[in-house]
């Protein structure tokens, strides 16, 4: 039977929410990574994806941004169905990713970096992407170091100028893979404003997060996997009280 591309606009933004996640199952060789996973995000909230290491989120990520094709179950974005689209035409649909691994272009600064992005909205002419290069380092700070090469940059700085490469497509959501890997608790301070800003923008966002005090700050709504399951799904203070995720944590 063929997949449908397109959900109607109740089914996007009321029964699966924004961004629906329903029934995602992944297996490789024959062991089960994710498992009947389920959840909805609303429009324009931050979202958290915690759990410990080998719980499946980064699996996660990748079927949701078309790295990898679930075995079962559906991913939604926005009233379209994403789950056996390539990467590329899931950020076409408006949704984009960092990695926790940080990819910088050698040898270009940050505004060179930032005209390579290409909007998703189909052909740009070079004025308006300049424009936009110019807006985006306005809005994460990034003026002071915008003619600076990239690698040569600290931790906090690629951290934003990756962000900013995925402001360049004007997505709709951003997922931000492990944002706070190796900062200091400064760096988190700010990289919770940024997140913050991308909230206040309208832009929907996940993020895969080990930090728990960066996720209680940050987020509307926090997903809990464990051993490729969902095992709790609600608001930073839900989560907090919750017994199993006390158990999965603390022990």
């Amino acid at each position: 039977m063929k997949i449908p591309t397109q959900i109607d606009e109740r089914t996007a933004r009321g029964k699966l929410g924004y961004l629906g996640v329903c029934g995602v199952s992944k297996s490789f060789g024959g062991v089960s990574a994710l498992e009947d996973v389920s959840f909805d995000i609303k429009e324009g909230t931050v979202a958290a994806l915690i759990g410990p290491n080998g719980a499946g989120k980064t699996t996660l990520f990748n079927c949701i941004t078309g790295f990898l094709t679930p075995d079962r179950g559906s991913v939604t974005f926005a009233g379209q169905r994403l789950e056996r689209r390539s990467p590329h035409r899931v950020a076409q649909a408006g949704m984009v990713r960092t990695f926790q691994t940080i990819r910088m272009f050698p040898g270009l600064t940050v505004y060179e970096s930032l005209l390579t992005s290409h909007s998703r909205l189909g052909r740009t002419s070079r004025t308006n992407v300049r424009d936009r290069a110019q807006d985006v380092i306005y809005r994460l700070e990034l003026e002071e170091v915008a003619n600076r090469i990239c690698t040569e940059l600290p931790l906090l700085a690629q951290r934003k100028i990756e962000v900013a490469r995925a402001l360049m497509t004007e997505p709709l959501a951003i997922l931000l893979d492990e944002p706070t890997a190796g900062a200091t608790v400064g760096e988190r301070s700010q990289l919770a404003e940024l997140v913050g800003r991308l909230k206040s923008s309208g832009t929907t966002v996940l993020v895969i997060e080990h930090n728990v005090p960066f996720v209680m700050d940050v987020s509307d709504q926090i997903v809990v996997l464990n051993f490729g399951k969902l095992v709790a799904n609600g608001t930073a203070e839900q989560i907090a009280t919750n017994p199993i995720v006390q158990e999965i944590y603390l022990g």
